[in-house]
């Protein structure tokens, strides 16, 4: 990063992160360097608790990603079919949801509606620059808390759990001491359509 440079953690009207983006950006990369193989990684906003400051000399202190993730969360991958995907992407966008989907891999599109508990629904899911497979099963990164339907992302619940990329503080570390300097991400990944 550049001298005393910040990325914030606020959320845009999309509900997207640059903070939480390089979180994982850096978990999808370090797991597939690995040998992990992952499609998508995916946190949560409540995951990541705060921006990403730099030094004046430019460094990340451990401290910051400690700050930035305190929770120490082991990282499993969940197996998803594209309509399990699907319907997680959906699952932020209900009057009761607090706390919205940092995505790695995925982008896709959302329109308004008025359906009951439902404000939103996606479509044109993308994975890696290609349209979601109903044939497919996709790999992905996520924290434990998120694996087991927490914050009301039940549609985890209903993947297999089939690796471990160990702890998002290691992976988030490796990617700052292999990869710097490291960019700010755009918030382009959730589309209003």
């Amino acid at each position: 990063m550049a001298d005393g440079q910040s990325i914030s953690n606020d959320l845009s009207a999309n509900n997207e992160s640059q903070a939480a983006y390089v979180v994982v950006d850096a978990q999808r990369v370090i797991a597939n360097e690995q040998g992990h193989q992952t499609d998508i990684a995916v946190t949560s906003n409540d995951s990541i608790r705060s921006g990403m400051n730099a030094t004046v000399n430019g460094d990340v202190t451990l401290g910051t990603l400690y700050n930035m993730q305190p929770y120490g969360n082991s990282q499993p991958i969940v197996e998803l079919t594209d309509d399990q995907i699907i319907e997680l992407l959906n699952e932020q966008y209900t009057k009761s949801q607090l706390y919205f989907l940092q995505l790695s891999g995925l982008t896709y599109h959302y329109k308004s509606v008025n359906d009951g508990d439902q404000i939103a629904t996606v479509s044109d899911v993308e994975v890696n620059n290609q349209p979601i497979n109903p044939t497919n099963k996709y790999r992905i990164l996520t924290n434990d808390y998120l694996s087991t339907g927490g914050d009301g992302y039940t549609a985890f619940t209903k993947g297999t759990i089939v690796d471990n990329a160990g702890q998002d503080i290691d992976l988030l570390t490796d990617y700052l001491q292999t990869k710097s300097p490291i960019p700010t991400p755009q918030l382009n990944r959730k589309i209003n359509s």
